[in-house]
This record gives C-alpha cells, sequence and structure tokens, in this order.
C-alpha cells in the first residue's frame, strides 16, 4: 500500500475561473460535471490530478494500492478544491482519497499563515506520511505539487526530514521529478532534554526575540550551535519573533511520536488558588464554572488565578510553557473579558510536559 499527501493549489479550477472573480469565488456545478468527465491526463484537470496520474504510469506505484491525502489551503476555494479532487479520484480510478483543509493556512494575515499556517501545514504532512503511512508499513510518497510556495518549500523539507521521497512537476508534458530524501539524522535524545525540550516546545508557537535570547543564556556554545537549524527568525509590525523551522517542526513531531505518554492522574483534590488582587475575577469564575472546568482534567493539580482583564476580548484559549511544569492560560470569557491563570499538572518528563500542553489546548478549546 502507498500513502501519497499532495499540497494543492487552485489549477484545477483555472479553466473556470475568470479575472475579477473574487479570491473565494468557486465553479458552479456544471464545471463540476465536465471536469468529472475529463480524461485524468488532460492538463485541464489541473497539476496536482496529472501528476498523480503519472506517478501511477510512469513511476509505476499500483493505483489500487494508493490512499491520497489532498492537503488544500483553509479557504473557501482551497475547501472546494480538496473535495473536487476527492470525489474525482473515487468516481474515476481505484484508489481512494480524502481532503484536509489545513487550518490557518490563508493569504488574509501574514502573520496567521507564518506563525500559524505553516506549522499545522508541517505537522498535518508529518502525520500523513508517518501515521497515515511508515507506522502501518505502507511506502510514503510527497506530492509538493500546488499551493503557496512556501508549503512546497515546508512539505518537502518535512518529508526529508522523515526520510520520505518527493515528486514534482515543472510542467504538463514533463516527466515526475524525484527528490530522494537525504541523510538527515535528527539528534532525538538531544531534543529530548529538559533544558532543549523546553525552548523546543516555547518556540512552538513563537516567542518575542528578547525572550529566546534569554533563554539562550542556560545553553552552552555547542548547544547554541546546534539549535540554529531549527529555528526561524521573522519580523512582524516591527517586532521580531523566534519560531520552529520546518526542520525543528518536524524534530518535536518525531519526539512527541516516538512513545505513547500517559499522564498520572493527580492523588489529591484541585487546588484553585483566586487572587486578592483580582477579587472582581469571582463573578466571571463563577458565571463560567471555571473550578469545575479544570477539575475535569484528571491531571491537572493546581490553578491560580494571576489576572483578569474585564474589558478585553479573546478569540481562542491559550496556553503558554511557563517553567517545566507550569503553564500560563488565558480563557476568552466571551462578554466578560480575559482570565489569566497559572496551571500546574503531574506532568514530569518533558514528553510528558508536552502531553499536558497539547491535552489542555484541545480540552479548553472544545470545552470552553
Amino acid at each position: 500500500m502507498y500513502t501519497i499527501a499532495v499540497t494543492c493549489g487552485t489549477s484545477s479550477l483555472q479553466s473556470a475561473l475568470v479575472k475579477g472573480d473574487g479570491a473565494d469565488s468557486v465553479p458552479d456545478e456544471s464545471f463540476v460535471h465536465e471536469f468529472l468527465a475529463r480524461p485524468m491526463n488532460d492538463g485541464k484537470v489541473g497539476a496536482e490530478l496529472l501528476a498523480l496520474y503519472k506517478l501511477w504510469h510512469e513511476e509505476g506505484v499500483p493505483e489500487d494500492e494508493s490512499e491520497i491525502y489532498f492537503l488544500v489551503s483553509d479557504t473557501q476555494r482551497g475547501e472546494f478544491v480538496g473535495k473536487l479532487l476527492t470525489r474525482y479520484i473515487e468516481e474515476n480510478t481505484s484508489a481512494k482519497a480524502k481532503s484536509i483543509v489545513v487550518k490557518n493556512l490563508t493569504p488574509i494575515s501574514d502573520e496567521r499563515f507564518y506563525r500559524n499556517g505553516l506549522p499545522t501545514l508541517v505537522r498535518e504532512v508529518a502525520r500523513v506520511l508517518m501515521d497515515k503511512g511508515i507506522n502501518r508499513g505502507r511506502n510514503a510518497i510527497l506530492l509538493p505539487i500546488g499551493g503557496f510556495k512556501q508549503s512546497s518549500t515546508f512539505a518537502v523539507l518535512t518529508a526529508q526530514a522523515l526520510g520520505i521521497e518527493s515528486y514534482f512537476l515543472l510542467s504538463p508534458r514533463a516527466s515526475l521529478g524525484r527528490i530522494p530524501p537525504l541523510p538527515i539524522t535528527l539528534d532525538k535524545e538531544w531534543a529530548r532534554r529538559g533544558d532543549i525540550h523546553h525552548i523546543l516546545v516555547k518556540l512552538e508557537e513563537g516567542i518575542e526575540k528578547n525572550e529566546y535570547d534569554k533563554l539562550l543564556k542556560s545553553l552552552s556554545d555547542e548547544d547554541k550551535l546546534k539549535i540554529k537549524p531549527f529555528v526561524e527568525v521573522e519580523r512582524i509590525d516591527r517586532t521580531s519573533y523566534v519560531s520552529l523551522s520546518a526542520m525543528g517542526m518536524v524534530l518535536l513531531y518525531t519526539i512527541k511520536q516516538q512513545t505513547e505518554v500517559v499522564l498520572r492522574h493527580r492523588e489529591e483534590d484541585l487546588r484553585f488558588q483566586s487572587s486578592v488582587s483580582e477579587e472582581h475575577s469571582k463573578r466571571a469564575i463563577l458565571k463560567h464554572d471555571i473550578e469545575n472546568l479544570f477539575q475535569k482534567i484528571p491531571f491537572v493539580t493546581f490553578v491560580r488565578v494571576v489576572k483578569y482583564s474585564q474589558h478585553e476580548k479573546g478569540g481562542k484559549p491559550k496556553v503558554t510553557l511557563k517553567g517545566q511544569n507550569l503553564f500560563s492560560v488565558e480563557l476568552p470569557l466571551g462578554s466578560d473579558g480575559i482570565l489569566t491563570l497559572e496551571v500546574s499538572t503531574t506532568a514530569e518528563t518533558p514528553e510528558e510536559v508536552e502531553k499536558a500542553h497539547e491535552l489542555l489546548k484541545t480540552y479548553l478549546s472544545e470545552n470552553l
């Protein structure tokens, strides 16, 4: 069996889109019927399907043993393309297909694209190639065919770091080009080391450069040099931020996937500490049942109210690692403002801390 990840653009729609169409406009149903009737080696079906056709008929990958994952942008047009390509594969071939919308991979905001979209793309590419492919004993292939230029670059780097080959298509008439995996070695034991792991986790969501410089002070010159390929610096609104590079994201991802981490349940009752200086927060805490929210998380041991900003508003809960086992949690409470907490858990090892980080983010996003 073969697991094939395909980064997608909108080349399949070009024959239907005209100058002046809005960024999120999509073709009508008549185009869909016409598209589904076209042969797969017709250039008008787009680069993604043409590359798959060449992979099957020129590279010898069995069509009926292929499971395809179309990775599309977080836009109305991207979602449309994913559904269209999936339907084409299901109705015209013996392969299986599924589309995945890469959250925040959108041109609407540079900050959202670079700090959220690209990291999500790396995780999705790695998840598909490893979890759906290699870890199931399958062959895995990346086709970085369409989409934003940065997306293709990050996708290829991810495949390279995982030791997985990629194929690219320069033009409709050209044969597929192969990018063999380079002999890249990721030092996972070094990355698991407490201080290094702490920095990598902090960088997953990006931090200001001055904070990063402070973290580096505790490292040896050798470690400072070793960590460089795994980070990148970007400037947003006159402020410099440091975050994980594509290679850094892959390194952190592979560490997460090495072993199944189970967090120990707390042995005593949850301790919830209010703040005297933030006395006005009590009404919001009771209204939104915040103590009970954390009571339902069995690995949380201690919650302390740090700040209550009654007139501020926020989008989604934010969970940031502050220490080896200390998280800063910002909870948006709608019209009731934002509540900032410090949260401790039963996590002890770097892997457990990372697991707690992930579970906290997921649970709070789904239950608040």
